[in-house]
């Protein structure tokens, strides 16, 4: 028997489950971020040092496209 899809939000809007994922998220990517901070400055070897410079870097990217990507969403939903 088929069950019944749930509901999608409309296009533009973020469930409450889906925010609370895209949250936690951002708190993984901040805590990454500063962890490969304190891995570089702690870091004697040079090749080490960018490694953990460029992982940090990478995941600055991530936390700016998440923050990017939960306005877009907000915005969507004060326009509707």
């Amino acid at each position: 028997m088929l069950q019944p899809t749930p509901k999608q939000p409309s296009s533009g809007q973020i469930s409450t489950k889906d925010l609370a994922y895209l949250q936690d998220q951002l708190s993984w990517e901040l805590l990454a971020i500063k962890k490969y901070q304190e891995y570089s400055v702690q870091c004697q070897d040079s090749d080490l040092k960018t490694l953990c410079q460029q992982n940090g870097q990478k995941h600055q990217q991530a936390y700016q496209d998440l923050l990017k990507c939960l306005g877009q969403a907000t915005q969507g939903a004060h326009t509707h």
